[in-house]
């Protein structure tokens, strides 16, 4: 399975010499981005600041409890057949979650808040 690959310890940014563990590539990968606005318009409207929902991202659509739109981002990934083996491998625990709705394998190799 392809999921975003993390360190506790970091680094914070992608580091294109600096992955979080032998193997991990820099890819694009698309997350899910949600807002509990009722309506694109509602959130185009709140401030003058923002820029309008639908100009970043793709498949814009209502839910309902809010808006959703697919945003590119750059992330390290690894394909991981087997967590007990890869976890075995870096010798740490692993933390595991979805970031946007995409798989993610933190290894735990030093303090989480």
């Amino acid at each position: 399975m392809k999921v975003i690959i993390k360190r506790a310890s970091g680094p914070w940014t992608i580091e294109p010499d600096q992955p979080p563990v032998d193997g991990a590539r820099v890819e694009t990968v698309w997350v899910t981005d949600s807002c509990g606005f009722a309506s694109f318009h509602a959130y185009d409207t709140s401030s003058p600041k923002i820029r309008p929902w639908t100009s970043v991202g793709r498949n814009h659509r209502e839910t309902g409890g809010g808006i959703t739109r697919e945003l590119a981002e750059e992330h390290w990934v690894i394909e991981i057949d087997d967590l007990w083996a890869f976890s075995a491998m870096v010798g740490h625990r692993l933390v595991i979650g979805t970031e946007g709705g995409f798989p993610v394998v933190q290894i735990y190799d030093d303090y989480l808040e």
